[in-house]
Formats: structure tokens, C-alpha cells, sequence
């Protein structure tokens, strides 16, 4: 009897599955390599491995976590908070490149804030969890001034 083989593990005898592949045979590819291309928030100033970071700011936790949810899957840094005041007391140290929230926060932290140059992005219920977001997002970044 030779030297064994390594195979591919198989779930069981007569289960159906795919004829043993030899493990020095390479696998098949998968296509082509994405992590070249740009994710999510990305903008052309950004370096790589940085992303934007955008402030969510909701009161209800449900809707925080949803609005967190979408923007994180696409690559945006989030950071959610519960409250105006509570942006107020981490915003110099977060930096953020745009702020999520409704129009009611959104206008105590103009009246906090007027000179500002970080874009505000006021969302309906509707829109905080839907894709709808990401693209109004994205729109506020691209329009803003450059640093």
C-alpha cells in the first residue's frame, strides 16, 4: 500500500456530495479581486483605510441602530448618539465629516454651532432605514468645502 492521499473531507458515505478533490489541486477562482475598487463612503481626499465618519443623532435606539447599521455596511465610520448634548460634548474630539440627524436636533446644533462647516443631514423617519440615507449622505459629502 503507498503513501495516503489528502482529500477533501466528504459529510458521509452516499450523502451526495462532490467527488473528492485532491488537496494540491488549487480551487477554482472566484473572480475578480474588489479590494481595489472604492467602498462605501469614500471620497478622493480620503486615504486609504480612512473612511468619513459620520455622527448619528437619534433619540430612539431602534432607528439609531438601523440608520448605524446601513451606513456602517457600506464603510462609513459611524459614530450614534442619543442627543444633542451629547454631540455637543464629544464633537471637537470626533471630528465628524457630516452629521445625521432630525431637522428639530439639527437646527439646536446650528444655533450651538453657526459656523460650522460640517455638512447637516436632516432624514425623515422613513428614510433612516433605507437606502436613501447612504445617497443623501454621500450628496452632503461631496458637497462640502474641502479641508
Amino acid at each position: 500500500m503507498g503513501p495516503p492521499q489528502a482529500f477533501w473531507p466528504l459529510t458521509g458515505p452516499g450523502s451526495g456530495a462532490q467527488p473528492r478533490q485532491k488537496m494540491d489541486q488549487p480551487r477554482p477562482e472566484r473572480g475578480e479581486d474588489r479590494r481595489k475598487f472604492p467602498r462605501g463612503g469614500r471620497r478622493t481626499e480620503d486615504r486609504p483605510g480612512f473612511t468619513p465618519l459620520v455622527m448619528v443623532i437619534d433619540p430612539d435606539p431602534d432607528r439609531r441602530h438601523i440608520s448605524e447599521a446601513i451606513l456602517a455596511k457600506l464603510r462609513f465610520a459611524v459614530a450614534p448618539v442619543e442627543s444633542v448634548d451629547k454631540a455637543l460634548a464629544v464633537m471637537r474630539s470626533l471630528a465628524p465629516a457630516a452629521i445625521v440627524g432630525h431637522a428639530d436636533d439639527l437646527q439646536r446644533l446650528r444655533n450651538v454651532l453657526p459656523l460650522e462647516t460640517i455638512p447637516f443631514v436632516a432624514v425623515s423617519d422613513e428614510m433612516a432605514g433605507t437606502d436613501q440615507l447612504v445617497q443623501v449622505v454621500r450628496a452632503a459629502l461631496k458637497a462640502a468645502p474641502q479641508t
